[in-house]
Parts: C-alpha cells; sequence; structure tokens
C-alpha cells in the first residue's frame, strides 16, 4: 500500500495542500482568526476541493476548526496518523485508514506555529480503482470471443466468423458503453450530490428521471436528504429557543444574584442593628439593676432614720435633760434625711437615663420594624423566589412592634416611678425644712418637749412614708427588671433568628450565583449548537 504514496496522484495531493497553505496564511494568526474568517475560509477550502475527499484544519492536539465535510467540524482527529499529520514541521504525505474503512492519501503542510501553537493544513484524496471499467470491458470483449469459438465449433467460414464477432464485439460496446454511461452519469451525479451535502449544503438533490431500480438510489439520498434538512431545521429552531431561554436565564439569574446578593447587605445590616439593639438592652438591663441596688441602699437608710426617729421619739419623752441628745439627734436625722434626698434625686437622675435608654430601644424597634417592612417589600418583588424570606421578614416585624410596645410600657412605668421619686424628693426636702426648723427652734429657745415630741413624730411620720415609697419603688423595678430581662431575652432569640436567616440567606446567594454559572454555560452550549446548526443550507 505504500506504492500509493509514490504514485503521482499523492505528489500533486502535496503539491496542492501547499499550494492551498499559502493562500490561507494570511488568515489564520491565531484562534480567533477562525471566528472572524469562518465563511472565507469555508469558501476557499471549498472551491478548492473539487474531486478530493477533504479539506480539514487542524491544531497541534488534531481537533478540527474548519473542516469540507460540516458533519465532521469540531472532531478532534486523535488517532496517531492524525497527531502526526497536526504536528508536522514540513510537508508530509501519509497513508490514512479512516473509520469508514477507506483508505486515504493524507497530504499535510503546517499553516502557522506560534510558541505551543500551531495549526496544520491536512487534505485527503483517494485513489479509486477501476473495477468497473475493467468489468465493462471485459463484457464487451467475452461475446466476441464467444462468437469465434462457436465459429471454430461449427466451422464457419472465416470471413463469416469474423463477420459475426466484429458485429457481437460492436453491439457489446454499444450496449456496455451506453450501460456504462448510465451508470457512471448516475454515480457521479450521487456523488456530486453527497459532496455538497458534506459541504453543508442542504438544498442540493439528485435530479432522476427514471424510475428504475437503479435510479432509485437516488431518490433515496433525496430522502435521506429531506430527512437531514428536515431535522436541521428543527435543530435551527430548537437553537433559537434554547438560545433566547439561555440568555434570559442567565440575564434572569443575574438579576436574581444581584437581588440576593443585595438582600445579603440588608440582612447583614440588619444582623448589625439587631446585635447593637440587643447590646443596648444589656446595657439598659444593667443599669437598672444598679439602679435597684441604689434603691434598696436608699430604703435601708430610710429604715436607719426611721429607727432614729423612734429614738428621738423616746429620748423627747424622756425629759429636758435629754434636750442636747435630741439636738444631736436631730442633727443626725438632718443629715441623714438630707442624704437621702441627695440618693433619690440620684435615683432620679438614672431612671431618666433609664427612660433614654428605654427611649433608645423604641428607635431601635421602629428602625427594625422599618427594615422589616422593607424586606417584605423586596421579598414580594422577588415573587416566588422571595416567599420563604417575606415570612421571616413578616415575623421580624412583629417582634419589632412587640419590642416597641414593651419598650413603651417600659417608659410609662419610669415615667410614673420618676413622678413618685419627684413626690419623694419634695417630701423630704419638706421634712428637712421641717427638721432644719426644729433643730433652730432647740438651738434658739429649746421649746418645750412637747413641741420636740410632735415633732418627732411628724419626721417619723415623714420618714415612714418614704419607707412605703422607697418599697413602692423597689416593686417597681423588680417588675422593669422583668420586663427588661424578658426584652433581653426576646432580643437574643430574634439576633439568633436573624443570624440563621443571614446565613440561609448566603446559601441562596450561592445556590443563585451557581444557577447563572449554569445559565452561562447553557449559552454557550445554545451557542454552539447555533453554530452547528448553521455549518448548513437549507
Amino acid at each position: 500500500m505504500e506504492k500509493l504514496l509514490r504514485t503521482p496522484s499523492a505528489r500533486s495531493a502535496l503539491t496542492k495542500v501547499e499550494e492551498v497553505t499559502k493562500r490561507i496564511q494570511s488568515l489564520v494568526e491565531n484562534e480567533q482568526s477562525f471566528h472572524n474568517n469562518y465563511k472565507r475560509l469555508h469558501q476557499i477550502l471549498d472551491d478548492e476541493l473539487q474531486d478530493d475527499e477533504y479539506f480539514v484544519i487542524v491544531d497541534e492536539t488534531g481537533r478540527s476548526y474548519i473542516h469540507t465535510n460540516r458533519l465532521w467540524e469540531g472532531t478532534v482527529f486523535s488517532d496517531p496518523i492524525g497527531l502526526q499529520a497536526a504536528n508536522t514541521d514540513q510537508p508530509l504525505l501519509q497513508l490514512y485508514e479512516r473509520q469508514s474503512g477507506e483508505q486515504i492519501i493524507d497530504a499535510s503542510a503546517p499553516i502557522m506555529k506560534r510558541n505551543s501553537k500551531r495549526f496544520t493544513l491536512r487534505l485527503g484524496r483517494i485513489k479509486h480503482q477501476k473495477n468497473i471499467y475493467i468489468g465493462m470491458t471485459a463484457a464487451i470483449i467475452l461475446p466476441g470471443l464467444v462468437m469465434a469459438w462457436l465459429a471454430f465449433l461449427f466451422n464457419l467460414p472465416v470471413n463469416q466468423a469474423v463477420v459475426l464477432s466484429l458485429v457481437s464485439l460492436i453491439l457489446s460496446a454499444i450496449s456496455i458503453g451506453t450501460f456504462y454511461r448510465i451508470v457512471m452519469r448516475g454515480i457521479r451525479s450521487w456523488r456530486r450530490v453527497t459532496r455538497r451535502i458534506s459541504a453543508g449544503n442542504l438544498t442540493a438533490e439528485v435530479t432522476e428521471r427514471s424510475r428504475s431500480e437503479f435510479n432509485q438510489i437516488g431518490f433515496e439520498i433525496n430522502k435521506i436528504v429531506i430527512g437531514t434538512k428536515n431535522i436541521v431545521k428543527e435543530l435551527d429552531q430548537s437553537s433559537s429557543v434554547v438560545d433566547q431561554i439561555s440568555e434570559d436565564q442567565a440575564e434572569e439569574a443575574k438579576r436574581l444574584s444581584n437581588v440576593f446578593t443585595e438582600y445579603g447587605v440588608t440582612m447583614q445590616n440588619f444582623q448589625s442593628g439587631t446585635e447593637q439593639q440587643l447590646s443596648s438592652l444589656q446595657s439598659a438591663n444593667a443599669m437598672v439593676q444598679t439602679m435597684m441596688q441604689g434603691i434598696r441602699e436608699m430604703e435601708e437608710r430610710i429604715q436607719q432614720t426611721l429607727s432614729t426617729s423612734e429614738n428621738a421619739s423616746v429620748a423627747a419623752a424622756e425629759g429636758t435633760a435629754a434636750i442636747e441628745e435630741s439636738e444631736l439627734k436631730m442633727q443626725q436625722i438632718d443629715d441623714a434625711v438630707h442624704m437621702s434626698s441627695q440618693k433619690i434625686m440620684r435615683v432620679a437622675d438614672d431612671i431618666n437615663q433609664v427612660i433614654q435608654k428605654v427611649s433608645l430601644i423604641t428607635k431601635i424597634a421602629e428602625q427594625t420594624n422599618l427594615l422589616a417592612l422593607n424586606a417584605s417589600i423586596e421579598a414580594a418583588r422577588a415573587g416566588e423566589a422571595g416567599s420563604g424570606f417575606s415570612v421571616v421578614a413578616n415575623e421580624v416585624r412583629k417582634l419589632a412592634e412587640e419590642t416597641n410596645n414593651f419598650a413603651n410600657d417600659v417608659v410609662r412605668t419610669l415615667e410614673h416611678t420618676n413622678n413618685e421619686v419627684k413626690i419623694a424628693v419634695q417630701q423630704v426636702e419638706s421634712n428637712t425644712d421641717t427638721i432644719q426648723e426644729g433643730v433652730e427652734i432647740v438651738k434658739i429657745a429649746g421649746q418645750s418637749i412637747h413641741q420636740m415630741n410632735e415633732a418627732v413624730i411628724d419626721t417619723k411620720a415623714a420618714v415612714s412614708s418614704n419607707s412605703r415609697h422607697a418599697a413602692a419603688m423597689i416593686k417597681d423595678g423588680e417588675q422593669i427588671e422583668q420586663i427588661l430581662e424578658q426584652i433581653t431575652n426576646i432580643s437574643e432569640r430574634f439576633t439568633e433568628s436573624v443570624t440563621e436567616t443571614v446565613a440561609d440567606m448566603d446559601e441562596q446567594v450561592e445556590s443563585i450565583q451557581h444557577l447563572a454559572s449554569d445559565a452561562v454555560r447553557l449559552t454557550d452550549q445554545a451557542a454552539t449548537l447555533n453554530k452547528i446548526v448553521h455549518r448548513f443550507i437549507f
């Protein structure tokens, strides 16, 4: 078989591939050149193909970029012969056995080589054997030989034998020649049509005038062409639909990815706000606990003051001998009441600060409610994809409203407590004035024991009243502690819920991004399918 490579047909194939390579070298600079010059390269190679089997441009891996047979375009020819042709540095002739069983003269020539990238042009040429021609010739000669043999058997004259043989040869030549022309015309017609089909022209068809069994092959070829054309048309329609759907899907996935990314940023900001709210609630709770500790200390001191008042009353009943001692006790009472007044004032200031902190909780709850409302609106825009997030946003809004209601209750309780504290301050200041008057009376005039005893009784009553107010403040403060503890627990659960929601949102964003990536790949595949379909003319 190696003799085929030394035939004139093989040498002319090598010369032809070199000449065509020179023509297309300027059109092939890199991989992008095949996209830019696709039609021009096909036009040149289709025009130059003539009766040869194929032209194909491959890279160093054997992948075909341009093939005159559109059905083979994009195929990777990774067989040893194909790889050797793809990586040759000079014109090369090889004998190539195709998957179809054909033996082809394969001529290849390098187009360009740049760094590790190279492109090569391959030409395939089939050398047909003349079996049909030889058979037809034998069919012409055989009847003449038979007639000559019969003339010899029957001892016919030589001139008759020659005439019979010549007539037989002439008739055989005419009939066989006519049949040969009909057969070859049909074969050439079929070959032209099949070559045009392999070149991507599905409008080609075999024109048959006869309906013989032999000519039926042409009709069968037409059936194949029509079926292939219908398939390609359906593929074209499908590729257009898939391309449009994939583009819409890619665009929608990109939009969803952006929306969920914005949702993620919003939820992260929302999470930061809830954490800040929780921190503020914890600070408010700590301040209330400090306030309660101060109130309890104040109550203890009021009890001490009450005990001192009782001692002063006993001392007043003992007589004038205890005036000096009573004066000293009154002075102690005055000091204690003054200190109590200062403590109550500080408690009032602490309550004002707590009210401000609780007001901050109310503002944070309102901001949380607003963020939840915005999140619900965005979820509604997202449609069915945001329905789960809408439920979470509604629960967040309800929790914010409950937090706001709790905070308002706390503010009202603290304002009531503050009013009570102010009344206690006024009473303590009034008692301080009374005690001061008693002290001045003792110092200046030394009033009677009865008057001093009445003053002590008044002081005792005032201190008892302060004690009751202090007990009420302790009770209210304990309620505030419970409320703040409940609010803190709710805020902690709310913060955990928001954190979980943010984590779920991150997973959703990742899923949407994966969907966007799949949509891009689908778009690429649709473009590839569309490119394959448009290799054909139909």
